[in-house]
């Protein structure tokens, strides 16, 4: 158990040194937690609407996220990142393990640059919010879905009975 707790020391050491996990996950990251998340991703929604603006909310959740990252992805990504030496298994990140969240983090990671819209994270659940009373925040919303779609790049599915989406404000198209 003491190796795993200095796996996992010597990961989150490296992972901040070198930014590896954006500033938009939110779990399993020091500092961070699931009310974090809520509070800052919420307050920009909030600010927006007390502005006028109509915003959609869209919630998305991968498709048993830690047991199905490919192994093969995620070494080439952790040598990105200046690991190595890592031995090869088949598949998925131990659930119930310390350092399993964190290599989940890691892959992830990648997933969702170059979006457009406000994005926040907490484990496997990614919140992606943008304004829909100008038709460039629909456009903007569908474009960072599309680029999120390309998880299955990574091998990644998002669960669609999981997947909903929040019309915010009384000028929202959606709204009744």
């Amino acid at each position: 158990m003491e190796q795993i707790q200095m796996l996992l020391q010597a990961t989150l050491r490296h992972r901040e040194d070198k930014e590896v996990i954006r500033d938009r996950q939110y779990g399993f990251t020091r500092g961070k937690s699931l009310l974090t998340n809520i509070v800052v991703f919420y307050g920009r929604v909030t600010t927006s609407m007390d502005k006028g603006r109509t915003m959609d909310v869209v919630y998305l959740n991968f498709c048993k996220s830690l047991g199905t990252v490919p192994h093969n992805i995620l070494l080439s990504k952790l040598e990105r990142y200046g690991f190595d030496g890592w031995s090869l298994v088949k598949s998925g990140v131990p659930q119930e393990s310390v350092p399993g969240p964190v290599l989940f983090n890691i892959f992830i990671n990648v997933m969702d640059s170059e979006i457009e819209c406000t994005l926040s994270r907490f484990a496997d659940n990614t919140k992606l919010s943008g304004m829909v009373n100008v038709p460039e925040g629909w456009d903007a919303i569908q474009r960072d879905l599309s680029k999120l779609k390309l998880a299955h790049v990574n091998l990644m599915m998002f669960n669609r009975t999981k997947c909903r989406v929040l019309y915010m404000g009384q000028g929202n198209p959606q709204y009744q």
